[in-house]
């Protein structure tokens, strides 16, 4: 069955839309876009933000299937041909998504099994990275080798063994986006919660942060009620234009369960994360953000620009009734790096 015969099953009103968008769709065809992949992602793109034009609960499947009766149109068009050589690097896509991590320690296995349900039900081929096991780690080896080194300011509050392996565990995943090129990544912990939808969300948002950005958080701890969250809500923070995101600053302690992070981010983390003085959530905005307390120690460093959605797409902690990874480490053990 055809592409059109399926939307006219399903949702016979919204042909006209359907008409229009392969009007678009042909625009997009002759005006010089040089790969079926860029195509693809502004089409896309557009088909989602017109989604609303199609009524009733099947909108999502109908606006899926339109998109795709659209690609099938650019490919007629011979837009999937492989680009010439004009003399020029081509860039990378601004939603372009290499990799999905999740973080899981070995024999955590009802988290292990909570993510996979939740991958494969978005259709996303997660990467699992094994998680640094906290009560495993030397502390004084760390300290010699200057992975760990406690600040004076701080130093009624050395890091728990399960904030120190948070920590390494993400500084283990930026390392192998650096290693591996990878030009951009989702991570997440294994405690979180997104919809089936996920991957097509995360690269349309994608699709509209600020084009210097390092870090987009898919979630901050902005719904979160405790007072300690406050900087985190968007009325507290400085918005983009288009009002989509907030712009995180150094008094957000944003949390690290789910976010994206390009190469040039990865780069500066890996390189400059130790030695760690604060939890790993607090160490981004407090060392990498400009105006973060910890900066003034650091002042050759470059500061990463961080933003995260004002529609967050993910939830995490009690959401799964797992408890939250990072947000248990400072109160009773829970967390699964002190398991």
């Amino acid at each position: 069955m055809k592409a059109l015969d399926i939307l006219s099953s399903y949702a016979p009103a919204s042909l006209s839309s359907i008409s229009s968008w392969t009007e678009t769709a042909k625009g997009y065809a002759q005006s010089g876009i040089e790969t079926l992949d860029g195509a693809r992602r502004g089409i896309t793109n557009f088909a989602y933000e017109n989604s609303n034009a199609i009524l009733g609960s099947l909108a999502l499947l109908v606006t899926t299937v339109a998109s795709y009766y659209l690609l099938s149109v650019i490919e007629t068009a011979g837009v999937g041909a492989e680009p010439t050589d004009m003399g020029c690097e081509l860039q990378t896509s601004p939603n372009q998504i290499d990799k999905f991590y999740f973080v899981n320690m070995d024999g955590s296995d009802k988290r292990l099994a909570h993510m996979e349900t939740m991958c494969a039900a978005a259709g996303i081929a997660c990467q699992r990275f094994a998680a640094v096991i906290g009560k495993e780690l030397n502390i004084d080896a760390l300290m010699n080798a200057g992975i760990y080194k406690p600040h004076p300011k701080y130093s009624s509050h050395w890091l728990r063994p399960s904030e120190l392996g948070c920590a390494l565990s993400h500084h283990g995943v930026w390392k192998d986006i650096v290693e591996t090129q990878t030009q951009a990544a989702v991570i997440m912990e294994d405690d979180v919660v997104f919809s089936s939808n996920f991957e097509t969300e995360v690269r349309h948002l994608l699709g509209y942060v600020p084009e210097d950005w390092d870090i987009m958080y898919l979630g901050c701890n902005a719904k979160q009620k405790a007072d300690f969250f406050a900087p985190c809500r968007p009325e507290n923070l400085e918005l983009t234009p288009d009002g989509r995101f907030s712009i995180l600053n150094e008094k957000c302690i944003a949390g690290n369960w789910a976010y994206v992070l390009n190469l040039k981010g990865a780069q500066e983390l890996r390189s400059n994360f130790f030695p760690l003085q604060r939890p790993s959530d607090y160490m981004i905005p407090e060392k990498f953000i400009e105006g973060g307390r910890l900066r003034k120690e650091f002042p050759k460093q470059r500061a990463i620009k961080a933003y995260c959605a004002v529609d967050e797409l993910v939830r995490t902690g009690g959401d799964v009734s797992m408890g939250s990874v990072i947000g248990s480490a400072r109160g009773k053990c829970k967390d699964i790096y002190c398991k």
